[in-house]
């Protein structure tokens, strides 16, 4: 993210379509008109190697469906917000060296 502040607008992925079928096993997803609309990946810590790359390989042929903010803030809030990742972004970085970094947390 360390060169979003020069974007704009600010794209994030928040769906996947496919018109392949999808696994119930693995993604959150409903079907419309035939298309499968993936919104979620389910959490499983059971899973082979296998099974990790047909999780990938139906991503990579599946298209992103993007959601546009005006701006690095306004993502951050997204991402935050329980439409999102649900997590506080904790550190953000605006460049390559570590004085390009700003922590929102107390790691003590």
């Amino acid at each position: 993210m360390d060169c979003l502040r020069r974007i704009s607008p600010v794209k994030i992925c928040v769906e996947y379509q496919t018109q392949k079928e999808v696994s119930e096993d693995y993604f959150v997803f409903e079907k419309k008109s035939g298309i499968y609309l993936i919104s979620g990946i389910k959490k499983r810590r059971d899973l082979n190697l296998e099974e990790r790359n047909r999780i990938t390989g139906t991503l990579m042929g599946s298209r992103p469906v993007y959601r546009e903010f005006k701006d690095l803030d306004d993502s951050l809030q997204f991402l935050e917000s329980g439409d999102g990742l649900g997590v506080p972004v904790e550190i953000h970085s605006h460049g390559p060296t570590r004085e390009d970094k700003i922590i929102s947390v107390d790691f003590d």
